[in-house]
């Protein structure tokens, strides 16, 4: 019986030894266990660019998109915003609203004894709904009332459907921020709409 209290007595002081060895051993290297991200489903991607494809008439481009990912696949939506840089007439303006699908490639950028960073990566196309605006009268009271108005061509606005494809490329070194880049392009009845956009993106 006493043997037997002995031999317990052995193996659980054996067992401390070994884990107490395994502790210092791991402080020793001075590397915390690697812990995995976790993926982010929702983003918020922002930015202001160029767009080519309307020239020199519509060269300042905002970008605004949502999506939500599941695995491999991303539901977004998002507007692309195109203005003159100057403050002249007539004012030509460009808009565009989409909604999109398409297909996330996301990697992790590992670093020894540093947090692990992330690569992000879509290619999305969908439907679009496409607004170019011409404007040669300015709204309101014109003071004083030039005749020269009245013979200006009436205000224009043309819709039309489009294809959008979008590629987004992002460098996601924070937690919940990152940064990157967006190029965009569009088929449809109106103007060409093709171009790129830097842009800041918020996820979780």
């Amino acid at each position: 019986m006493k043997l037997v209290h002995l031999s317990s007595i052995f193996l659980i002081a054996s067992a401390c030894v070994l884990h107490a060895q395994t502790g210092r051993h791991s402080e020793a290297v001075g590397v915390s266990p690697y812990v995995q991200p976790s993926e982010a489903k929702y983003r918020l991607l922002f930015g202001e660019g160029a767009n080519a494809g309307l020239g020199l008439q519509t060269p300042q481009t905002a970008i605004g998109v949502a999506s939500y990912q599941i695995g491999a696949s991303v539901l977004s939506a998002g507007f692309i915003s195109s203005n003159p840089v100057s403050g002249g007439y007539p004012r030509i303006t460009y808009t565009e609203f989409d909604l999109l699908y398409g297909l996330a490639l996301d990697k992790i950028l590992t670093n020894y004894a540093r947090p692990s960073n992330q690569f992000h990566a879509s290619i999305s196309a969908g439907i679009s709904i496409d607004d170019y605006s011409t404007r040669w009268r300015r709204f309101g009271r014109q003071q004083p009332i030039d005749p020269a108005y009245y013979l200006q061509p009436s205000n224009t606005t043309q819709l039309s459907l489009g294809l959008p494809l979008q590629l987004q490329a992002v460098y996601e070194k924070f937690r919940y921020v990152g940064m990157g880049v967006i190029l965009f392009y569009n088929i449809s009845n109106l103007q060409p709409s093709y171009g790129g956009a830097v842009i800041l993106e918020l996820r979780y």
